[in-house]
C-alpha cells in the first residue's frame, strides 16, 4: 500500500517544526493561549506601582508647624531607596523677633545621611544635646529663612529614620516637626 493523505499532512507538519522542538511544546501550557500576555500584565502592575509612589520618587510634601514667635516649614522626602541624593527645603518664619534663629535636626533622623550642602551657611554649626545645629544671625517680624539641605542616604541605612527638626530661639523651642524617612534597598 502507499502512503494516504494522512500521512502525508503528518509528513509536512514535521518538515515544518524546527529543531529541538517537540509535540509537548506545540501544546497549550498552564494558562493556555493567554500564556504571553503574563510578562504584560506583571509590567503593567509594576508601572502602577510605581506610579502610586509607594516606592518613592513621590512629590515631597510641605508640612508646616506653628508657634507664638514664627512658623517652621518642611519639605523632604518620605520614601527614598538607598544611596539615592535628596533635598530637604527649611523655611523659618519670624511672627515676632527671633534674636538666635536656631534649626536642630535629631541625630537619629540624620543617622547614617550625609549632608552635602547646607544654603545658605550658618553663622554657628554645632551639637546640642541630641541633635545637630544651625544657627543663623537674628530675625525681624516678617523675616522669612530659607535653608536647602543636599544629602545622600549612605549604604548602610536600610529601614526607618525618625526624629525631629525643631526652630529654637537659642535654647528656647518655637515649633518642631516629627520626621520620618522610610529607606528602601
Amino acid at each position: 500500500m502507499g502512503s494516504g493523505p494522512a500521512e502525508n499532512d503528518d509528513d509536512n507538519r514535521r518538515q515544518h517544526v524546527p529543531d529541538g522542538i517537540a509535540a509537548d511544546h506545540l501544546t497549550s501550557g498552564l494558562l493556555g493561549r493567554y500564556r504571553g500576555l503574563l510578562p504584560l500584565a506583571v509590567l503593567g502592575v509594576m508601572v502602577l506601582v510605581a506610579l502610586t509612589g509607594a516606592l518613592g520618587g513621590a512629590p515631597n510634601p510641605t508640612v508646616r508647624a506653628e508657634g507664638a514667635a514664627g512658623a517652621l516649614e518642611l519639605k523632604a522626602p518620605q520614601i527614598l531607596r538607598n544611596g539615592t541624593f535628596f533635598e530637604m527645603d527649611i523655611a523659618v518664619v519670624a511672627e515676632r523677633p527671633i534674636a538666635e534663629p536656631v534649626i536642630a535636626i535629631s541625630r537619629s533622623y540624620l543617622k547614617d545621611m550625609t549632608v552635602n550642602t547646607h544654603l545658605p551657611e550658618p553663622a554657628d554649626m554645632g551639637f546640642e544635646g541630641d541633635a545637630f545645629t544651625m544657627t543663623y544671625p537674628a530675625m525681624d517680624a516678617g523675616d522669612r529663612l530659607l535653608v536647602k539641605l543636599d544629602g545622600q542616604i549612605n549604604p548602610p541605612l536600610i529601614g526607618r529614620s525618625v526624629g525631629t527638626i525643631t526652630l529654637r530661639d537659642d535654647k528656647t523651642a518655637i515649633a518642631e516637626i516629627p520626621v520620618a524617612l522610610r529607606v528602601l534597598p
